[in-house]
């Protein structure tokens, strides 16, 4: 009851630097996963045979919570601390499901080696909190967005994403499918850090996309764009209403071949975009920061011009 000290205790339960939200919302649960070293007070290992609704009987996988939660009635997925390896594509089937860290940046998503995308979201009003999302030999896409079906409303904040520079064209968001035509609309990603991903950080189709707040570390032996809008030559478009705030983008030693954020495709809709109150210090020269991709000619923003957008406010 409100007022409890059970109450407070699960109220808090991701208190702290990031202060996400209360997991409790009428009606739903909330499920607690841990890996396979961790035993709670009273010696019950994690299993999926348990109840999962204690951190004193967790489960064992995240697939198995993801089962047992109801779509639409907000149930939270809470992972203990400790690494999930993963050796089939997780995805989040259960609409209005969040997936999230006991303690901030405490539980690492990673692969197998084998499986080239780690989590797939094909629901809408999906939320990612603290979590660490590593890749491995053979992952290519750590996030990806609207896979299969058009989505809205995913909110990921508070991660991290940290690719492996030995793999190439590996991405940490894929932010809506170029090919499939599916879109990923109204995507919010704020407060998280990228590094090491060799294709680019995030790379976005959807419509109303707001990155605020994060840190996308441009490395001389991993991607050379920040943020990727659209495909060179795909005419695919509901790239609008983009807006970058409160954005770093920090490059190394080879800065002057590395860009912040690339407007891509032949496609005139990536239009009514922002970026404010950005740091561009990945790459030599600021008018390479935010740039047409392709040869002359690339419609990135409603006309054809060779010349890379202004920066609003100028």
């Amino acid at each position: 009851m409100p007022g409890s000290e059970l109450y407070r205790q699960h109220h808090n339960f991701l208190a702290g630097v990031t202060q996400y939200y209360p997991l409790y919302l009428p009606g739903a649960k909330t499920f607690f996963v841990a890996p396979t070293t961790y035993t709670a007070v009273g010696g019950i290992a994690a299993a999926d045979g348990n109840d999962g609704e204690s951190p004193q009987a967790p489960l064992l996988t995240i697939p198995r919570a993801n089962t047992l939660a109801v779509a639409s009635r907000g149930d939270t997925i809470c992972l203990m601390p400790g690494t999930y390896t993963l050796t089939a594509i997780l995805a989040l089937t259960r609409a209005a499901t969040r997936l999230v860290a006991l303690k901030p940046y405490s539980a690492t998503i990673t692969g197998d080696g084998v499986i080239a995308t780690l989590l797939t979201i094909d629901v809408n009003d999906i939320e990612l909190a603290g979590l660490r999302f590593l890749g491995v030999a053979a992952a290519t896409t750590l996030v990806d967005i609207a896979n299969t079906t058009a989505v809205r409303n995913t909110h990921i904040h508070h991660c991290k994403l940290i690719g492996l520079e030995t793999v190439a064209g590996v991405t940490g968001i894929l932010n809506g499918e170029n090919g499939a035509g599916n879109d990923a609309a109204h995507t919010i990603i704020e407060y998280c850090e990228f590094e090491g991903l060799s294709a680019q950080p995030i790379h976005t189709f959807g419509g109303g996309t707001k990155i605020h707040h994060c840190v996308v570390n441009l490395d001389d032996t991993a991607a050379a764009t920040g943020v990727r809008v659209g495909d060179m030559g795909a005419a695919f478009g509901t790239r609008k209403a983009l807006d970058f705030y409160d954005v770093a983008f920090i490059g190394q030693t080879n800065a002057s071949t590395l860009l912040a954020i690339t407007f891509a495709g032949t496609e005139a809709n990536t239009q009514m975009w922002s970026a404010r109150e950005c740091s561009f210090a990945s790459c030599a020269a600021p008018t390479a920061d935010i740039h047409p991709e392709g040869a002359a000619g690339a419609n990135y923003v409603g006309t054809t011009t060779t010349t890379a957008p202004t920066l609003w406010p100028a």
